[in-house]
């Protein structure tokens, strides 16, 4: 019985993200837009490079988590009907979805910048002091702060707080979420390496990666949806 809404996770995160792939695009406009601002100043030295690296990046970034994110929670908390709607209606559907990315950027914005930079200062920290394997663990205690930040519109630090509790209050069953989505983007990345050579492989391996990506997030929303942790 303890894996049985696991696994209901899993298949309703499945159907969630096939019927919303548009979750995807997101992601790779980001990459795209981040392309062009990064590469003028990849061979230029000086304050120009330090200045983009240190606040523009990291402003893009939760510019993008914060849309991306309210896409995420708009998805979970009216999930489409899938089978039942026709195909017209349900492309209409998921479509509909990318317009909650704007909103999500106005409202959530801030908090996102300042946990992105709290998450980072704390993460080198424990890089630093403590080593790999503890860093690893951070990362797995706070896997949930993002998404409840979003959820329920906290600050960063209650957010990696409730984290922390989601995690402990249920170590088994949000370990197998995180090394499950852990091992989909590893094996990405692992696939990647190998076709290195095709372009058209590496663009089908980075639609995987990013498709990774989103399984896993769709995971962790929809595991605090289900056992209440919003």
């Amino acid at each position: 019985m303890l894996y049985r809404p696991v696994n209901d996770i899993f298949s309703q995160s499945f159907k969630l993200v096939k019927y919303n792939l548009v979750l995807l695009l997101p992601f790779f406009l980001f990459l795209l837009v981040a392309g062009f601002i990064l590469l003028p100043i990849s061979n230029i030295s000086g304050p120009p490079p330090v200045f983009y690296a240190l606040f523009v990046v990291p402003a893009l970034f939760s510019v993008f988590l914060s849309g991306w994110l309210n896409m995420f929670k708009k998805c979970t908390e009216e999930p489409p009907s899938g089978e039942t709607l026709p195909p017209d209606k349900r492309t209409e559907d998921s479509l509909l979805l990318f317009r909650e990315f704007f909103p999500g950027v106005g409202k959530y914005f801030i908090k996102i910048a300042l946990g992105v930079l709290i998450y980072s200062i704390l993460f080198d920290l424990f890089m630093l002091m403590t080593g790999p394997v503890f860093t690893v663990l951070f990362v797995y205690v706070t896997m949930f702060w993002m998404q409840l930040l979003v959820m329920r519109d906290i600050l960063p630090l209650r957010a990696m707080v409730q984290s922390f509790k989601a995690v402990t209050g249920s170590p088994v069953s949000t370990f197998i979420i995180f090394i499950s989505g852990i091992s989909l983007m590893a094996l990405a990345v692992f696939i990647n390496a190998a076709v290195s050579e095709n372009p058209l492989f590496r663009l089908l391996t980075l639609i995987l990666f990013v498709f990774a990506i989103v399984y896993y997030l769709m995971l962790t929303f929809l595991y605090i949806v289900k056992t209440g942790e919003e």
